[in-house]
Order: C-alpha cells, then structure tokens, then sequence
C-alpha cells in the first residue's frame, strides 16, 4: 500500500512538535496505518525513516525508548504447567508492542532492559540509566516510569491512543479498581 507522503513530511511533522535537542522521548506506536510512504519498499523502510527523523530532533544528547514488552515470565509460569515454556530472553525475545519497538530493539546501539514482563529498549544518551531494571516491581519508585517523571521526558505516540505510563500513576496514587 503506497500513501502520498514522504521523508520530508515526517521531519517536518515533527518539526512542529515541542521536541528538542537533548529531550527524552518514550514512544508508542503503531506505524503499519500509515502505509509506506512514496520512494520506499518495506516496513523497516517505514521505521527507518521515523525512526531516523525522530533521532535527528533530539540529537546525540537526546535520549529515546521504546516498550519491548513481551510478558514472557507470565506465558513462562503459566506454560511451565503445560510444557512449552518461553523464557525471556533479552537478546531475541521479540517485542510484542509492534515493528517499530521491534525496530529500535534490534538496533546494535539500543540497549534493552531486563524486566520480563515491562522491557523497552533505548537509544542514545543516558541508555544505561533508563534501561537498568528493578526486578521488585516494574512499577515502583524505582522504576523506568519513575525516572520518566523525575527527568520530565516527553510522551511521543503514533497512532496510539495511551501510554504505559499511566499505570505507574495509577499505582502511585493508589487507584483500586
């Protein structure tokens, strides 16, 4: 499916968002809607570009990650009962949150976090800090959605309509459903 938009009108999209040098973006997305701009072949074409245009904004200081979710250690627990188990593991387990996350994941300069269930990966400055993992609780002080807060990232989502983030504010202040 060939759409009529190009390189040019994701940078420039993105040119007129408050994005800038240094900033550190978590980013949800869903790319496959879009289609695949003109002058390009395939969906890595497609994150390619954003994913190009998106590092351009926010320079060699900025900082950005992406979910790599993939809830193995539940599927593991669960299927350990049933003999087919899927353990995480941080160099080939795929990301479930769409070829985007997939994208950055298999970056050879992203590094991926080692929670099981609540995985990103993140590119550029400051990777180490936000991928250091807490095993108590995806969610708590400690937390990469903690240190999101602390340092004021911003929240990039395409085609997505929320943010994992809220569930580390939900658990701060204590929601019970």
């Amino acid at each position: 499916m060939k759409n009529d938009y190009s390189y040019i009108d994701i940078k420039n999209a993105l040119l007129q968002l408050d994005i800038n040098k240094g900033d550190i973006i978590f980013c949800h997305s869903n790319l496959i809607p879009f289609g695949i701009p003109n002058k390009f072949n395939s969906v890595d074409d497609l994150c390619k570009i954003f994913f190009n245009s998106i590092i351009e904004k926010i320079g060699p200081k900025g900082t950005l990650i992406v979910p790599t979710f993939t809830y193995s250690f539940s599927k593991y627990r669960y299927n350990k009962l049933h003999s087919n188990k899927e353990a995480f593991d941080v160099a080939n387990t795929k990301s479930l949150m769409g070829v985007f996350s997939e994208y950055v994941r298999k970056n050879k300069y992203s590094i991926r976090s080692l929670d099981p269930f609540y995985s990103v990966s993140v590119h550029g400055n400051n990777s180490k800090f936000f991928s250091e993992t807490n095993f108590i609780n995806s969610f708590n002080e400690k937390s990469l959605f903690s240190k999101l807060l602390n340092v004021d990232a911003k929240i990039l989502n395409f085609n997505f309509p929320g943010t994992t983030l809220l569930h580390y504010i939900e658990r701060k202040i204590n929601i019970n459903y």
